[in-house]
């Protein structure tokens, strides 16, 4: 048994800061070794274990679904507005970890607007030139790309036929959202082929 004393150092108290910080601790054998035996563990000891248990997915702060197996989730949504998602994966030995990035979303559900019945849009696909019937409780037109950019926003005043030349915007599906004199929405899905 040994242990480590310094060597050859000056008395700590009248060191400077330099002196303690550099100060070399040398292995010196001690004429009676302290015996320390093994440790007295009161519980045996347990392997560390980070076994996957599942993930917690939370909806606006609350516990929605706890351990849940598998990396894909479905769950209908049964109230209107926006609702925002975490997900945490929980590991047996060392917990729950820190939430994921949130995911909000905005949910409609049960609403079917009479108006979307009389607005029609056509040729759907269209290659060129689109037509979008209109009924006199329409105010506003509005289409998104399909990144959310707005390419088109037409207050209306009466019913009408709407033309719009689709050879200047690219290929692909577009929203077209109808406004009405209530000041409900609706929309309709517009694609472009060219």
């Amino acid at each position: 048994m040994a242990s480590y004393a310094n060597n050859d150092l000056p008395n700590p108290n009248v060191m400077t800061d330099t002196q303690k910080r550099y100060a070399k601790l040398v292995y010196q054998q001690l004429p009676n070794p302290v015996e320390t035996g093994e440790p007295a563990w009161s519980q045996a000891v347990q392997p560390a274990n980070r076994a996957f248990m599942g993930y917690n997915i939370y909806m606006d702060g609350d516990l929605l679904e706890a351990l849940w197996p598998e990396t894909s989730y479905t769950y209908n949504e049964p109230a209107n507005g926006e609702h925002c998602y975490v997900v945490t994966a929980e590991y047996e030995f060392c917990g729950e970890t820190d939430p994921s990035n949130e995911a909000c979303i905005d949910i409609t559900v049960g609403i079917d607007d009479p108006n979307a019945e009389n607005v029609r849009i056509y040729p759907n696909p269209s290659n060129s030139m689109v037509n979008i019937e209109l009924n006199r409780n329409i105010s506003k037109v509005v289409i998104y790309n399909y990144i959310g950019q707005v390419i088109l926003d037409q207050n209306i005043t009466n019913a009408q036929t709407m033309r719009l030349n689709t050879d200047i915007y690219e290929s692909g599906a577009y929203l077209v959202k109808f406004v009405t004199n209530a000041g409900t929405s609706f929309t309709k899905r517009l694609v472009i082929a060219h």
